[in-house]
């Protein structure tokens, strides 16, 4: 072979191997590109989101932490979250022979009749409603909630319900509450004292979308019952045809509730022999009494809700 021919090989030769190696230059730049996009992106996104979340739930617990005041106002950060009042999210009553404020009390009685309780028209009538001691009566001990429904891609969708002092996940992997309802029993010089509170939650608001929201409450009524009591009802009635919350949801706040209230009846059970007490699963009814009177503490504040 001429030295012509050989070097005008080895020329083509060289063609040939540039253009091979920018075409896998440019594969290996797809498939780091495409490892990028599927793997990089969607977790920067996650990140993102958990952060939102985070930012959202700190929110929520400043304003359950925020003092008890006529009127509060709270900025929410609430991009991928639709935020409601749902006064259907369903509540709890009580049943007692207490002494009720009586400036109080058309908004605190519950007899199914009365405008202040016609949200639990829709539900089961109290259980047990002949066997009470005589003069106990049902009292609305909270009703309806702040709804937090957030949507995101990365992170699984949630919602949060805030319902006075506790607040509930929700979500497809489980449910749970990340702060339990305000119901406590503790002893002190030989007394038995059970301690409760809550919030009947009014709004006329429509569900908000905006990235930020500032909510604004304004108590409208409290009452404050201090009583002995031998016996004690406790109800929850779950969310009606009207709720935000959706079929799966209201399902999950329901046995959410039903785990509380069967962990405090065993709680019961084993720190305080002085106290009868029977959690009754089919009428989501928690009875307690005993043979001497024990100390009643509640609480329950008439809230409306507006937003902006």
């Amino acid at each position: 072979m001429s030295q012509k021919s050989i070097l005008s090989f080895l020329k083509e030769d060289t063609g040939v191997s540039t253009v091979f190696g920018a075409l896998l230059l440019l594969a290996v730049l797809t498939v780091f590109l495409s490892a990028f996009l599927a793997i990089a992106v969607p977790a920067y996104k996650m990140s993102e989101e958990s952060k939102k979340d985070d930012r959202l739930l700190s929110d929520i617990f400043i304003l359950m932490e925020s003092p008890p005041q006529k009127k509060i106002q709270k900025t929410f950060h609430t991009e991928d979250v639709v935020l409601r009042a749902d006064e259907n999210s369903g509540g709890f009553l009580f049943a007692a022979f207490v002494s009720v404020p009586p400036d109080t009390s058309s908004f605190l009685r519950y007899d199914g009749k009365s405008q202040n309780s016609k949200i639990f028209d829709e539900l089961q009538s109290p259980p047990h409603l002949s066997s009470l001691p005589p003069d106990s009566e049902y009292y609305i001990l909270s009703r309806g909630s702040l709804f937090f429904s957030c949507r995101y891609s990365q992170i699984p969708e949630r919602s949060y319900l805030l319902e006075d002092a506790s607040l509930l996940l929700l979500q497809k992997s489980g449910h749970v509450f990340l702060t339990p309802p305000n119901i406590s029993i503790r002893k002190s010089n030989d007394r038995i004292l059970l301690s409760m509170s809550g919030d009947i939650i009014l709004s006329g608001s429509s569900p908000v979308f905006a990235n930020r929201t500032v909510v604004k409450s304004e108590t409208l009524q409290k009452a404050e019952i201090h009583d002995f009591v031998s016996f004690l009802a406790i109800q929850y009635l779950p969310p009606n045809t009207d709720s935000f919350l959706s079929a799966k949801e209201k399902e999950q706040k329901t046995e959410a509730v039903s785990r509380y209230f069967s962990d405090l009846n065993h709680t019961i059970h084993l720190n305080f022999p002085e106290l009868i007490s029977e959690w009754d699963e089919e009428n989501s009814t928690l009875l307690i009494s005993s043979e001497s009177a024990f100390e009643l503490d509640c609480t329950v504040r008439e809230i409306r809700y507006s937003f902006s």
